[in-house]
């Protein structure tokens, strides 16, 4: 064997060895703390593997975009996510509820639509009806927020 070889093989194994971390745990650190504690930049990176191995797409890219929104700090991915998302399942609750949310002020119509959508399909979904309440509110139309 031509000693290139033998290094090119080598180094190979070794890239095999250091590969990112399994599905498991992408999956606990991507979905792990969804509602409380500060968002770290690994539960954003482990959902972003997900969505590059093609795993648990459409939950992926709802937490994905679900963080950018905790975190406060890249609304058009999180937009940009919940679209993807609604294009794998149009009739996704949290995906049209925060979607509509993160867009009322470009297209107050459609985003009323996608929250009244969500809440046809979930009449108990808390983050439907707390999605329209948001709009509500926003609008100051604070009767119907409540």
């Amino acid at each position: 064997m031509h000693p290139l070889l033998s290094i090119v093989s080598v180094a190979f194994m070794l890239i095999a060895v250091s590969a990112p971390p399994a599905a498991a745990d992408d999956k606990a650190t991507c979905f792990g703390g969804t509602y409380t504690g500060p968002v770290r930049d690994d539960n954003v990176a482990a959902c972003t593997r997900l969505i590059a191995a093609k795993k648990d797409l459409l939950r992926a890219y709802v937490q994905r975009a679900r963080l950018y929104i905790r975190r406060g700090d890249n609304w058009n991915q999180a937009i940009a996510d919940l679209e993807e998302a609604l294009r794998l399942d149009p009739k996704n609750v949290e995906a049209l509820s925060l979607h509509g949310v993160l867009t009322f002020n470009r297209d107050a119509a459609r985003a009323v639509a996608e929250m009244n959508e969500a809440i046809r399909l979930d009449p108990k979904s808390a983050v439907a009806r707390n999605s329209i309440g948001f709009f509500h509110n926003a609008k100051g139309d604070y009767d119907r927020a409540l």
